[in-house]
């Protein structure tokens, strides 16, 4: 999907729609998660007890949300200094380089995600 709430909400619809529906899904943006979790409550489905929702990139917002969504924080800061460091390189005649960022990214659980039913 795209990464605003319509595409979360409108992928999880297609999802919700298939024969076998997840239990857990991963979804690579905070607002896409929104729109999936608002989705999943449309269709019935209970956070985390029905289907457990995470989502990439941390903000505060995701801590106040019904239920607190559980994230992936990436290091973003560090990421976008590094990409200006690197353009500036190259608006100054460097060549293009190859980079790591070694910070690894952090599981921030919160309520949208739980064990499915029926595990040990």
């Amino acid at each position: 999907s795209t990464y605003e709430e319509e595409g979360g909400c409108h992928a999880m619809g297609r999802l919700l729609g298939q024969t076998r529906r997840p239990t857990a899904i991963a979804v690579w943006s905070l607002g896409a998660a929104i729109g999936a979790m608002a989705a999943a409550r449309r269709g019935g489905l209970r956070l985390p007890d029905d289907l457990s929702i995470v989502a990439f990139h941390d903000a505060p917002l995701a801590a106040y949300l019904d239920p607190p969504l559980t994230t992936v924080q990436m290091a973003l800061g560090e990421m976008g200094a590094r990409a200006v460091d690197l353009l500036l390189d190259l608006i100054s005649g460097t060549p293009a380089r190859s980079t790591v960022i070694d910070a690894p990214p952090q599981l921030v659980v919160r309520g949208s995600t739980a064990p499915p039913a029926g595990a040990p």
